[in-house]
């Protein structure tokens, strides 16, 4: 399934657009930051070129399904493209991808927000997403 920019800012709308209607469809013009992380995230200026990059991302050779999620969340939640809603837009965007193959949605339960985070952040950190990838695929 190819994802475009517009599917992304569609996600996003469905997310935002009753939350904080001014944000939607906007790129942030400030840093964002994401609440308890380490993460160093791209400056607003490289967030277009950092997303037409993941859009531009194809599989090759074709990987399972899961793991083609998996790696297109990963890429998403590194980039944070906007102010309010990313990780629920990132999880969304995942669970289109999964679903589009016939598989079930991944969920992410409270209990395992932090683990989730920690595994994100350790791939990131490492350079590697199998950690990442692990946690999506087995919890």
């Amino acid at each position: 399934m190819d994802v475009t920019s517009g599917d992304i800012l569609a996600i996003y709308r469905i997310v935002l657009e009753r939350i904080d209607p001014l944000a939607v469809g906007r790129l942030p013009n400030t840093d964002v930051r994401m609440a308890g992380s380490s993460t160093i995230l791209p400056s607003p200026a490289k967030v277009p070129s950092a997303m037409s990059r993941m859009i531009d991302w194809p599989p090759a050779p074709p990987e399972h399904p899961a793991t083609v999620a998996a790696d297109a969340h990963f890429k998403r939640y590194t980039i944070h493209p906007f102010v309010n809603g990313n990780d629920c837009q990132g999880r969304l965007l995942m669970n289109l991808l999964v679903m589009h193959t016939g598989y079930p949605p991944a969920i992410i339960v409270n209990e395992n927000r932090l683990s989730y985070i920690s595994a994100i952040e350790r791939a990131e950190n490492d350079g590697q997403r199998t950690t990442a990838r692990l946690m999506m695929t087995t919890e």
